[in-house]
């Protein structure tokens, strides 16, 4: 079956130019084979790819990468690339130029009209903030803008999501001190970042890893898990957020992971 050749995309000892493992898979299903490897980054070690891909089928990526710092701690610096359709790869460009400590890529999500906005975690030596950067075909990346400014200790695990109005959805878990709760921020173009919301209320344990997707209508659901099992939360345009309920309580054999959704067109 020419669809599914089971052909590995490339070995397990594929390096990028960094040294850092390649991409690797199997048992993939496409039209034609994959083509050779080519690197996209910008030398030195890099990590956390994310991608998303716009309308036109041009793909954005988003990664961290080492800044080459030779004393001190490392810095990681955001960076991002673009492919688009029958050019390749452009030039990789900084998003994010705060020297002040090491950022790390957390996520990318696409409007329905070619926008981008990206999100990671960025340290400032006793907590972590959670940072975006948004690209419009009209003029490119922009200034980086804090998401969250609760500077009570760290934030990380930033996911978003964009409805079909361009808004964008974020959440995140951060610490308060004692255990880390899920928090939430809506970004309206031309507006900008509103106020963050907590939405997860349960403080007999730790909250993390949020996931979250937006339906056709603009409505966006989140889930993640809690000792009580996997929760989940839903955000609708005429209420905002709900009350959280619990999708699975899990049981004693062990801890939840991280869970992860889908959309239907419909």
């Amino acid at each position: 079956d020419p669809w599914c050749s089971n052909t590995p995309v490339s070995d397990s000892t594929a390096c990028d130019a960094g040294g850092l493992p390649g991409v690797c898979g199997e048992g993939v299903c496409l039209e034609t084979s994959w083509g050779t490897p080519e690197s996209i980054g910008n030398g030195g070690d890099a990590g956390s790819v994310q991608l998303a891909i716009d309308p036109n089928g041009d793909v954005i990526a988003v990664w961290h990468q080492s800044a080459g710092t030779p004393s001190g701690p490392p810095r990681f610096d955001i960076w991002s690339s673009r492919y688009r359709v029958g050019l390749g790869w452009g030039t990789p460009e900084l998003i994010e130029p705060d020297d002040t400590g090491r950022a790390y890529a957390d996520d990318v999500a696409v409007s329905p009209n070619g926008d981008v906005i990206a999100v990671w975690h960025q340290a400032y030596g006793t907590r972590d903030d959670i940072w975006s950067n948004r690209y419009t075909a009209a003029t490119g990346w922009g200034t980086p803008e804090p998401v969250e400014t609760n500077d009570q200790s760290d934030a990380g695990g930033a996911q978003v999501a964009v409805d079909p109005n361009g808004d964008v959805i974020a959440v995140w878990h951060a610490h308060d001190g004692t255990r880390d709760d899920i928090w939430s921020n809506r970004y309206t173009p031309g507006v900008g970042w509103g106020t963050p919301e907590l939405i997860e209320h349960d403080d007999t344990a730790d909250a993390f890893n949020a996931q979250l997707v937006a339906d056709p209508t603009g409505h966006v659901t989140a889930v993640w898990p809690q000792s009580a099992g996997l929760l989940s939360d839903r955000y609708t345009l005429s209420v905002g957020w709900g009350a959280a309920e619990l999708v699975d309580a899990g049981n004693a054999a062990g801890p939840l992971f991280p869970a992860d959704m889908g959309v239907s067109p419909n």
